[in-house]
């Protein structure tokens, strides 16, 4: 979540479930001098108490003045809506266009600091009448000149409300503006419903992005769409061809890790190409997909790998996908799965390899535990490595 900055109070993403916290500071509240501030039976200096689900500051008592060029009445109204959010368990709030219009605009009055309650109380809002509050939170959200913090904020608001038709526009809005912090939380809250449809925004983004946090959030919400796509030939296609048509190398290795997870034939093919790539990032970001393949089948590949390669980085790395892929928690076939541990042990690896085989077959107590850990206790290896294999082997007949 966004940690707004000034003029924005809040901490977090806005929430009303949080406790009430009884000892809030003594603030006092703004007020225009074209307004004049109804206290009945206030003190000058009004307490606002504090409510949000991650301890973010909203006001719950006393009175929230705009001080911006309005009526006595137009403050009233704003301070009543507000004051809503004083219920922990307020809920759809019927809310008309015209009093969510007010809350809205107030946000262009800079010297509001509590701006988190005006937040809170659009997510707890519900419609009175005939029109849509996701869409006129989604057309503020994205109009030109809005303060970058309230858009941030109002994109959390998109998100926590989970209209998919304003997320939708939200995220049509980041892949024109890829390297915006909101471009980040317009991914993440799209990514919380898995739409195949919102695939090829998440790779616009993806491609154009040099944001990390958007770029690391448009990769995972690619990975997610793909683990639960019936249609991964598909996907795997366009993430080929993303890869085949950008020069961009981060964005080319995220493509090839994508592609991992595919399982398909057309990504085997580009995986295997970048595998014996000169360029050894890209080499290692092939072994890595090799690594999340859903089935052995890259096992002999990353093995001719491994033996091949002379880069000390790119040969460890391949060899952690190799354990990787014997190691992942699915179904193997398991009479050729001892065959490959054995074939991974005789490799010509160092101590520190060969402790991590001993580590996974000692952990997994499988049939293959055992001839792989005898395999170490051969004289050929260090008395270090003969020692942890026999350990080993007392874990699993223990």
């Amino acid at each position: 979540p966004v940690t707004p900055t000034a003029p924005v109070t809040p901490t977090a993403p806005v929430t009303s479930t949080a406790p009430v916290n009884s000892t809030a500071p003594v603030v006092t509240p703004q007020i225009s001098p074209k307004l004049t501030a109804t206290k009945k039976g206030l003190s000058s200096k009004q307490k606002i108490m504090i409510s949000a689900s991650l301890g973010v500051a909203i006001v719950i008592c006393g009175c929230f003045v705009l001080s911006r060029t309005s009526s006595n009445n137009e403050a009233l109204r704003f301070n009543k809506l507000v004051q809503q959010v004083t219920d922990r368990k307020a809920r759809d709030i019927p809310t008309t266009e015209e009093e969510l219009t007010l809350l809205l605009d107030t946000l262009a009055d800079d010297t509001i600091s509590n701006r988190h309650a005006i937040f809170q109380r659009i997510v707890i809002s519900q419609a009175q009448g005939d029109y849509s509050i996701d869409k006129l939170v989604l057309d503020y959200a994205t109009s030109a000149g809005f303060g970058e913090e309230d858009r941030k904020n109002l994109a959390i608001v998109i998100g926590k409300r989970g209209d998919q038709g304003a997320i939708k526009g939200l995220l049509k809005w980041a892949t024109q503006r890829p390297d915006h912090p909101a471009s980040q939380l317009a991914i993440d809250a799209a990514n919380k419903t898995v739409e195949e449809e919102n695939f090829t925004s998440f790779i616009s983004i993806l491609g154009a992005t040099k944001n990390p946090a958007v770029r690391n959030s448009a990769e995972k919400a690619l990975k997610n769409v793909v683990s639960k796509s019936s249609n991964k030939e598909n996907l795997a296609l366009l993430l080929a061809e993303a890869f085949d048509a950008s020069i961009d190398k981060n964005y080319k290795q995220s493509m090839i890790r994508l592609l991992g997870s595919t399982g398909t034939d057309i990504a085997k093919e580009t995986i295997t190409e970048s595998l014996a790539s000169d360029n050894t990032i890209e080499r290692i970001a092939a072994a890595t997909a090799f690594g999340a393949w859903p089935n052995d089948q890259p096992f002999d590949a990353l093995v001719d790998a491994f033996e091949g390669e002379d880069t000390v980085a790119a040969k460890n790395s391949i060899f952690k996908s190799a354990i990787a892929l014997l190691s992942a928690d699915r179904r193997h076939d398991n009479a050729e799965l001892a065959n490959r541990w054995l074939i991974l042990s005789e490799c010509d690896t160092t101590d520190s390899q060969k402790s991590m085989i001993i580590s996974a077959a000692a952990n997994a107590k499988a049939d293959w535990s055992v001839p792989v850990l005898k395999f170490f206790t051969g004289s050929e290896h260090t008395d270090r490595i003969q020692d942890r294999a026999k350990r080993g082997l007392d874990k699993v007949n223990g």
